[in-house]
């Protein structure tokens, strides 16, 4: 691999590409600095004017940091605009309980584990408050199979709307957004009303379920599965003994209609026309139609669209004698696409795409120069490592999962998808015509599909094959993402500024390589502080408190755990479910990483199963204070108490209402009820309010006790907010007394809205992970 030199105008082309794509991604996320997008662009004209006044000599720097600027304002003003409202909550019928949907089917049914994945763009939306016509798309994911194609016009019954979830996947919050969807309907029946008419997109769909059906029919599952998503790019759902080695080993990314794989379709094409001695512009025209072809039935995803923008320009530039500089047109078709679809910047697939390539371009090459042993297994590894560096933070961050023998993986698996994917395509084809012909292609597909799935299991089963970090924090992604641009710049200042660089030595491809003296250990030290003091502050500044009330129900399964950060900054965590090592995940990915201290820890006088989580906190987080209330406790609520006494915390219990941190507290408790270990004890809520909001906690509250709750506290317990009983049960006589605006229910799956609840907003763990709300004007909303 030879990187070509870089000229000045590829290197303007780029940093103009990365000017006006981090604008984009800003606009899109922050969603409304007009007025910082207009500072920018009248900095950039009075440059262009300073520098049309000045000498020669300044006019070039000044005209090119005008358009520097310009471009990230011009990005600021693409992002803004489409970063628009939330149409959901504006939509009649969301959060306003059973609604009737009638509409188009944007694309077809994909399968996701035993559920089909249906989009519905909304014609008519019909719910208690009316008929109305939002101009919203849903997704409705429904049990089993369905039968339905892109232009079909369906009815959703659904008992609610749900904004969507916040985990990766096909119903995440990043990849819904990018679709345009709104949100997902709840326990929905789909039924076809009308057929669509001939398009594109339904004649795409068409060939891609007879591609995948002649799979299904020579291969047994999972083989059939694996075939469809290595070779042919059609998505569908592995079990989890398959899924968990290929994530471990590295290799989960061979599932999804990658550039890799873009790149090694274009090679097989244009080696098979090189034999046929193809004339060189029928070879651009057959690579382009089928590359084309290839995106189009394997879903379209940011990834396949890089890499064959990338390639066609290649292509197209090829027989003129140009070459290409690959890192100046990768930042030129990030932008591109940011301009075309700026919300593409949350996508996790785009991220993962375009980093993985910016480090397989930039560190590629060096560490394949260093690697013993034949070609063919050298490069994918470094490759992989290239790649992993790169997006580290990323799979981190989206995935939870870190792969150290991906390398490996990738280095024996990689060198067989090129047989595969034209094992697979051969076969699936034949098969149209006749079945048998495609049997035996097919079956040698299974082979290598099956080949690389035993690779997984067997570098996955190494012991420390991959780190499950949980979730990772966000405030770690961008005290990161911040730390390497900081070390960039020092080195940009350094070279520019610092005097003369050190003499360089010649590598080993006549490349220069600056040695590594006393200058170029000063670069180093510096971008290492610089990086250090950025990340610093950046991680000191997520745990500043920002004087409003957030709270967050925590995902650790069937249990409560709510953690609660008051106005004044200080941490209250409201018992801790069952489970210590999802505790401390979920605290941890939910805090800033500089936070090493829960100030209050409150339970509720429960079963074991509230409070045996709260054991995980140590050695992570200390507890200072433990309020209980005034009645007899469970022996491991009891249990709990005197470990935490004993590791210094101060112990305290609270019979009547008490103020802290900017909010007024108290417990509302019923009469005794029997725990699982046969003893009985009061049942316990606790209840909060302040200026942002309210909220009932009813930590393991069953429905008889709520009952006795609405009877003795009545409307005194009107909440903004109800965090349920895992699993969900609620007494009508508590809802009529709170009159909560929203429900959250910790739970180990999704849950369905009861009909007691009516118009009332619900969403539970076990569909979005940890639930956060934050206070407001107009009390506690969904964050």
């Amino acid at each position: 691999m030879t990187r070509l030199p870089a000229t000045r105008a590829t290197v303007r082309a780029s940093l103009l590409a990365v000017a006006f794509g981090g604008g984009v991604s800003w606009g899109a996320v922050a969603g409304g600095p007009w007025l910082l997008a207009l500072a920018l662009l009248a900095l950039a004209l009075g440059s262009t004017v300073l520098a049309l006044a000045c000498n020669t000599q300044l006019r070039r720097p000044l005209l090119v940091g005008s358009l520097m600027v310009a471009a990230v304002a011009g990005g600021l003003l693409r992002g803004v605009s489409s970063a628009s409202p939330n149409v959901l909550s504006s939509a009649a019928g969301s959060d306003r309980g059973p609604v009737v949907i009638q509409g188009t089917v944007r694309e077809a049914p994909a399968r996701h584990h035993s559920e089909s994945l249906v989009v519905v763009d909304v014609d008519v939306l019909t719910d208690a408050a009316g008929t109305s016509r939002p101009h919203i798309a849903v997704i409705a994911a429904v049990p089993g199979p369905v039968v339905a194609l892109p232009g079909d016009h369906v009815r959703v019954d659904a008992s609610g709307l749900r904004p969507p979830s916040v985990r990766p996947g096909p119903e995440s919050a990043a990849t819904l957004d990018r679709e345009g969807v709104a949100a997902v309907a709840v326990s929905p029946r789909v039924t076809v009303t009308a057929s669509g008419a001939a398009s594109l997109n339904r004649w795409i769909a068409q060939v891609r379920g007879r591609l995948s059906a002649a799979a299904a029919q020579a291969l047994p599952e999972p083989a059939a599965t694996l075939v469809d998503e290595f070779a042919l790019g059609v998505r569908g759902t592995l079990p989890t003994d398959v899924s968990t080695p290929l994530q471990d080993a590295g290799l989960i990314h061979l599932v999804a209609t990658s550039g890799l794989k873009v790149a090694l379709l274009i090679a097989l094409l244009l080696r098979v026309l090189a034999v046929v001695a193809a004339p060189p512009r029928l070879r651009v025209t057959v690579v382009l139609l089928v590359t084309a072809a290839y995106v189009a039935v394997s879903g379209a995803g940011p990834a396949a669209m890089r890499a064959a923008i990338m390639a066609a320009v290649a292509l197209m530039v090829g027989p003129s004698g140009r070459r290409t500089q690959p890192l100046a047109l990768l930042t030129v078709v990030g932008a591109l696409m940011l301009a075309v679809s700026p919300r593409l910047c949350l996508d996790v697939g785009f991220q993962l795409s375009f980093l993985g390539t910016t480090g397989i371009l930039l560190l590629a090459d060096p560490i394949c120069r260093h690697l013993p042993g034949p070609r063919l297994v050298a490069e994918p590894i470094g490759v992989t490592v290239a790649a992993q560096l790169a997006t580290f933070p990323v799979m981190a961050s989206a995935f939870g999962v870190v792969s150290l023998v991906g390398p490996l993986a990738n280095g024996l698996a990689v060198p067989a998808l090129p047989v595969l994917l034209g094992l697979g395509w051969c076969g699936a084809l034949l098969a149209q015509l006749n079945p048998l012909l495609g049997w035996l292609p097919l079956q040698l597909a299974r082979l290598i599909a099956g080949l690389i799935l035993g690779i997984a299991r067997a570098t996955s089963a190494v012991p420390l094959a991959a780190i499950h970090v949980g979730v990772w924090p966000h405030a770690w992604l961008v005290a990161e993402m911040s730390a390497l641009l900081a070390a960039a710049a020092a080195l940009v200042v350094f070279k520019r500024w610092g005097g003369s660089p050190p003499a360089p030595l010649a590598g080993p491809d006549g490349w220069a390589a600056p040695s590594m003296g006393a200058g170029r250990a000063g670069v180093v030290i510096a971008a290492v502080l610089s990086a250090a003091m950025v990340a610093g502050a950046v991680l000191v500044a997520s745990g500043r408190p920002d004087g409003r009330l957030h709270l967050s129900v925590l995902s650790v399964g069937a249990a409560p755990a709510v953690l609660v950060t008051t106005p004044e900054g200080g941490l209250v965590l409201v018992d801790g479910g069952s489970d210590p090592q999802r505790l401390a995940q979920a605290v941890g990915s939910t805090l800033a990483p500089t936070v090493r201290t829960i100030d209050v820890l409150i339970i509720t006088g429960g079963e074991r199963g509230a409070v045996a989580g709260v054991a995980g906190l140590q050695p992570h987080y200390g507890v200072s204070h433990v309020v209980a209330p005034d009645t007899d406790l469970s022996s491991g609520a009891a249990t709990l108490l005197g470990g935490l006494r004993a590791a210094g915390a101060d112990l305290a219990t609270a019979a009547s209402p008490w103020s802290w941190g900017g909010l007024a507290w108290r417990f509302v408790c019923a009469g005794p009820g029997t725990t699982s270990q046969g003893s009985a004890v009061p049942a316990c809520a606790v209840q909060l309010a302040g200026a942002g909001g309210s909220a009932l906690l009813l930590g393991d509250v069953a429905s008889a006790e709520q009952e006795e709750l609405a009877g003795l506290f009545g409307e005194s317990l009107a909440a903004d907010l109800v965090v349920a009983p895992p699993g969900g049960a609620l007494a009508p006589a508590l809802v009529d007394a709170t009159r909560p605006h929203h429900v959250a229910v910790p739970s180990a799956r999704a849950v369905r809205a009861a009909a007691s609840l009516g118009a009332v907003a619900l969403r539970s763990t076990g569909a979005d992970g940890t639930l956060d709300y934050v206070g407001s004007g107009g009390g506690l909303v969904a964050a």
